[in-house]
C-alpha cells in the first residue's frame, strides 16, 4: 500500500515537471526566419542608376531620366538603354533567393561588380564563380557570399551592348515618313500607301508608287542594323549614306576600331555593324535611283483592297464580303477585278489623253489609290508621269459597273441533293444507287440525260428579261440536304430560239442552253 502510494507521488511529480518544462518552451522567443532576399528591403520601383565595372569589359552606367526613361553609357558613348535588359535586372534584384551563405573567400575572383543606386543609399553585388556540377553560381552582397541560381548571377552581369538598344530601327514599314540622302542623291518616301518623290524640276517634284519589292528591300536593310561592337565614332565626312524618319541613322563603310566591320550613327546610339548589312543597306537604297520606268510598281494596286469605287459611282465593299449596294456581289466578276488590279502590266512614260473612267480603292491599312482609265487598255494612277497598259481581259474587268458586278444567281445547288425533276406531267426520282432514276408514269429513263439536265439546273443565273416567253414546259427540281427541309425550284420554259429557250424563275428571267432545251424536251415525253 505504502510502495504504490509513492509510485504515485512519482508520476505526479514527473508529470509536473514535464508541464512546466513545455510551459518554458512555449514561452521562450522564437527565432526570426531567416530572410532569403539578395536584396533585402531594395524597392526595386526606386532605383535610379545601375553601374557596373567588369574586370575584362568597359564600366557601363544605366541612368533614369526624370521621365522614366533610362540612358546608357560607357567610355563617353551615350545611348538609349534597351528597357528588356534593365527590367532583367530589377525582376533579379526583387525576386533573387539565396540557397546558401558563406565566407565572401568561397566566392573566388569577382568577374563584374554592381552598384544599385536609390537615391542618396547604394549597394553593391559582386558576381563570383560559378558552382561546379550545378546550376547555380556565388555572388557576393554585403561581408556574405551567396550561392544563387545561375539565371540570377547571369541577370546581374549583362553584356555591355545587351544593356543599350543594339537595334535603332524595329519596325521600317511603320515608319511614317522616310527621307535617304546618298552623297548630293535625295529621295523621299511618304504617305500610306508609300509614295517616292524625287526631283524633277523647279516647279513640282515626281511623285510614283515605287515597286513593292524595292519598299522590302529598304525595311529588311533598316530593319537589319545592329550594333555588334563599340567604337570610336567614324568622321562625318565618311559618312556615305543616311536615312532620317523618327529615328536618324548615318552609316560608313569602315568602323575606325574594327576595319572589318561598319559603322552606324542613330539616336539611339552608335557602334560598329557588319559589312555585308551595310553593304545590304547601300545597294537597298541605290535601287531607288534606278530610272523612273524601271521604279514604278507595275501593277495597278498591289494591296489588298476594303472598297472599290466603280466607274459609275457605286461603291463594291470587300471587307465583309463582297456587296454592292448592300446586296451581295457576283463572287466571280469580284475576283476577276481583284485579278485585274494585281496584274502585271508595261509600264510607258505618260501620254496626253482624255479620262475615260476613274476608280477609287480605298487600301486595306490606310489611304487609297486613284486610277484613271484612259481607254485601249491603258490607265494611270492618278498624279503619276506614266501609264500602264494591261491585257484587254484585265482592262475590260476594270471597266465593270455595278450591273456588271451584281450576283445573278437565283439559287445554287448541289446537284447531288437535287432526287426529284419534274417536267410537265412527268416526274423522274433519284435511285439508292448513282446515276439511277426511275419515272412516273412507267416508260424508258435516259439516265445520262436526266444527269446532264439536273447539272444544268443545280446552279441558275440572271440573263436579260424578256418580254414574253410562249411557255412550253413547266419544269421544277426538289432539292432534298442531308438535314433541314426539302426545297423545290419552279421554271416556265419557253419555246426555243436563237441562244437557247428563255425560262422565267420566279421574277428573274434565265437562258437555258440549246443542248438543255432538247433534252427537256425529249424527257417531257
Amino acid at each position: 500500500m505504502i510502495a504504490s502510494r509513492r509510485g504515485v507521488l512519482v508520476l505526479v511529480a514527473i508529470a509536473v515537471m514535464l508541464v512546466a518544462a513545455l510551459a518554458r518552451a512555449l514561452m521562450r522567443p522564437r527565432p526570426e526566419p531567416v530572410d532569403r532576399s539578395i536584396a533585402p528591403g531594395l524597392d526595386a520601383d526606386r532605383v535610379t542608376v545601375l553601374a557596373w565595372e567588369y574586370s575584362s569589359l568597359p564600366a557601363v552606367t544605366v541612368r533614369r531620366s526624370e521621365n522614366g526613361a533610362w540612358a546608357w553609357e560607357s567610355s563617353g558613348i551615350r545611348a538609349a538603354a534597351d528597357m528588356s535588359s534593365v527590367r532583367d535586372v530589377l525582376a533579379a534584384l526583387r525576386a533573387g533567393r539565396w540557397h546558401r551563405r558563406a565566407e565572401v573567400h568561397a566566392a573566388g575572383e569577382l568577374r563584374a561588380r554592381l552598384t544599385v543606386e536609390t537615391g542618396v543609399a547604394s549597394r553593391t553585388f559582386g558576381i563570383g564563380l560559378p558552382l561546379e556540377g550545378t546550376e547555380q553560381q556565388w555572388i557576393v552582397a554585403g561581408d556574405d557570399a551567396l550561392l544563387v541560381d545561375r539565371w540570377i548571377a547571369r541577370a546581374l552581369e549583362p553584356d555591355p551592348l545587351a544593356l543599350r538598344v543594339r537595334r535603332p530601327i524595329e519596325s521600317a514599314a511603320a515608319q511614317p515618313d522616310l527621307s535617304i540622302w546618298r552623297g548630293t542623291v535625295a529621295r523621299r518616301l511618304e504617305g500610306t500607301p508609300r509614295r517616292l518623290t524625287m526631283p524633277r524640276d523647279a516647279t513640282a517634284p515626281l511623285v510614283v508608287l515605287p515597286k513593292a519589292e524595292l519598299l522590302v528591300r529598304l525595311d529588311r536593310a533598316l530593319e537589319a542594323l545592329e550594333i555588334v561592337r563599340l567604337s570610336r565614332p567614324a568622321r562625318d565626312e565618311d559618312v556615305t549614306l543616311r536615312v532620317r524618319s523618327k529615328v536618324s541613322v548615318g552609316v560608313a563603310p569602315v568602323c575606325p576600331d574594327e576595319p572589318a566591320l561598319a559603322w552606324m550613327a542613330s539616336d539611339a546610339g552608335n557602334g560598329c555593324i557588319e559589312r555585308a548589312v551595310f553593304d545590304e543597306l547601300t545597294a537597298a537604297a541605290l535601287a531607288f535611283e534606278q530610272p523612273l520606268l524601271d521604279l514604278v510598281e507595275p501593277r495597278p494596286v498591289p494591296f489588298d483592297v476594303d472598297a472599290v469605287t466603280l466607274i459609275d459611282g457605286k461603291v463594291l465593299e470587300l471587307s465583309r464580303g463582297p456587296q454592292i449596294d448592300s446586296r451581295r456581289a457576283d463572287a466571280e466578276g469580284v475576283a476577276r477585278l481583284l485579278a485585274a488590279l494585281g496584274a502585271q502590266a508595261q509600264v510607258s512614260p505618260d501620254i496626253e489623253g482624255p479620262v475615260m473612267g476613274q476608280i477609287r480603292l480605298a487600301v486595306r491599312g490606310g489611304g487609297a489609290i486613284e486610277l484613271e482609265l484612259l481607254g485601249e487598255g491603258r490607265l494611270r494612277r492618278r498624279g503619276e508621269p506614266v501609264v500602264l497598259r494591261l491585257a484587254p481581259a484585265a482592262y475590260a474587268a476594270l471597266n465593270h459597273r455595278a450591273v456588271d458586278l451584281a450576283d445573278r444567281s437565283v439559287w445554287s445547288e448541289e446537284p447531288t441533293t437535287i432526287t426529284e425533276l419534274a417536267i410537265d406531267g412527268v416526274s423522274y426520282r433519284r435511285g439508292t444507287v448513282v446515276g439511277e432514276w426511275s419515272r412516273t408514269p412507267p416508260g424508258p429513263v435516259d439516265g445520262a440525260r436526266v444527269e446532264a439536265v439536273i447539272a444544268a439546273l443545280a446552279r441558275v443565273e440572271r440573263s436579260p428579261d424578256v418580254a414574253s416567253l410562249g411557255k412550253r414546259h413547266d419544269v421544277a427540281i426538289v432539292v432534298t440536304p442531308p438535314a433541314g427541309a426539302s426545297v423545290r425550284h419552279e421554271l416556265a420554259v419557253g419555246a426555243p430560239r436563237q441562244g437557247g429557250c428563255p425560262a422565267y424563275a420566279g421574277e428573274a428571267t434565265v437562258i437555258l442552253s440549246p443542248p438543255v432545251c432538247a433534252s427537256i424536251a425529249a424527257l417531257a415525253r
